[in-house]
């Protein structure tokens, strides 16, 4: 099996900007709108968050945090976007490098953990 035969893709540039800037930024307006989100709607049950769960951050709809993440990203500046692009270019050509290309052991190895079954 050839797994480096096709181009792969990046990351769309939320879901990039959002696994960049979790802890540092999102985390807390996530939090902050959720609970003002819960107060005044109601929702699917689906989406509708288990009672029993001690974290309220395990709770959060996929979808709730991705759209308050373009949010914020659509306010960003265009340098804060070309940072972020960057470095998902970066991100993506590590992720994607062929085992010999790899100089550093412990990288190689991580890769190939990657792959093990």
């Amino acid at each position: 099996m050839k797994l480096d035969v096709n181009e792969k893709r990046k990351l769309a540039a939320v879901q990039a900007y959002c696994a960049y800037s979790w802890d540092s930024i999102l985390r807390p307006i996530v939090l902050t709108r959720w609970e003002q989100q819960k107060k005044s709607d109601t929702f699917d049950d689906e989406d509708d968050p288990p009672e029993d769960v001690n974290s309220t951050e395990a709770c959060i709809p996929l979808a709730f945090k991705l759209k308050i993440a373009k949010e914020v990203y659509d306010g960003l500046s265009t340098e804060e976007k070309k940072e972020i692009d960057r470095r998902r270019e970066e991100d993506r050509r590590k992720m994607y490098r062929k085992i010999p290309d790899i100089g550093e052991d412990g990288d190689r190895i991580a890769k190939l953990q990657i792959h093990k079954k």
